[in-house]
């Protein structure tokens, strides 16, 4: 009996060890694409023995087992094993610590589909101009999710008011105390933190509004501020990534932006959300993806596809 107990063991022991590894994960994909004949859907494991097809005006968008990621945009059939090849041996930590992240919030639920004229209504900032009467700045909206900055610079952006011709841009301490107060004639302003007033604070609040008061201001929005031995670890992983997915394509873009989003760094995450969807605009992965972030920052108002 202990020689049988044995061999059983010794036997799950090899077919464990032997289990595959895959060799990418599909990040994101639009088309007929398919694998071994079967239909493709993000999240979908590859192996060195699969074929993948590309359909006509097919997209793939993978990510290797070494954390490198991979385009495939030229239709045709291709072999894993084929197109592992072309990405090398090397590991990047920092792209693989970051994907089984991605992939679950790809895969997490059921998803909606894309309302197919979204791209008439998107800004040059990536945004959808509803015309609202109201001032809205392109930040989250409640304390609990205020903005995480790191470095200098904020760049704040709102939506353009009908017949609003001159804003006034307010920087608060947290005693509700105006510090610092700007007037353009611009829908956007770039805020240096070190010319502010701050006394060491780590946090301070903006705020935007007509120079007329015809319309109602803005919320006020909390940001916070990443400084010291937290600034100096994040700035290494962000380098790191950068490094590591220098390409600047929907992908790499895609990727940075679930890293920065998990990092709770909304401007860059929704950023390169927004460059991802610039290039690549019928790939719902990346749009859904955005208008997650923005409905859980209380900006659904921002969304391409609102929920009806």
């Amino acid at each position: 009996m202990k020689i049988i107990t044995l061999l059983l063991i010794s036997f799950s022991s090899l077919v464990f060890a032997q289990t595959p590894k895959e060799d990418f994960k599909v990040l994101s994909h639009k088309g007929a694409n398919t694998v071994n004949n079967k239909p493709l859907s993000t999240g979908t494991k590859l192996f060195s023995s699969d074929q993948i097809m590309v359909s006509v005006g097919g997209y793939i968008g993978l990510l290797h087992k070494t954390g490198k990621t991979l385009e495939l945009r030229q239709p045709g059939t291709y072999t894993v094993a084929e197109i592992s090849q072309k990405v090398g041996s090397t590991n990047t930590s920092a792209s693989k610590r970051y994907s089984d992240y991605v992939v679950k919030e790809l895969t997490k639920g059921d998803k909606e589909d894309v309302n197919k004229n979204y791209m008439a209504h998107l800004t040059v900032t990536g945004s959808v101009e509803r015309g609202s009467e109201d001032i809205q700045i392109f930040l989250p909206i409640s304390a609990a999710a205020s903005t995480n900055v790191i470095g200098n610079t904020l760049k704040i952006n709102w939506k353009k008011v009908t017949d609003g011709k001159l804003y006034v841009v307010k920087v608060m301490n947290n005693f509700d105390e105006i510090i610092f107060s700007k007037e353009t004639d611009d829908t956007s302003y770039t805020i240096l933190i070190d010319q502010l007033p701050l006394n060491n604070e780590n946090s301070f609040i903006c705020q935007v509004s007509l120079k007329d008061n015809s319309k109602n201001p803005s919320e006020k929005r909390q940001i916070k501020l990443i400084k010291n031995e937290k600034a100096k670890a994040l700035t290494e992983e962000i380098t790191e990534i950068n490094a590591n997915l220098a390409d600047d394509n929907s992908i790499n873009n895609f990727m940075k932006a679930n890293f920065y989003k998990e990092k709770g760094l909304f401007i860059e995450a929704s950023d390169c959300y927004q460059k991802a969807i610039k290039a690549d605009p019928e790939v719902t992965d990346y749009v859904e993806s955005y208008d997650k972030l923005l409905e859980e920052n209380g900006l659904q108002s921002y969304m391409i596809n609102k929920k009806k």
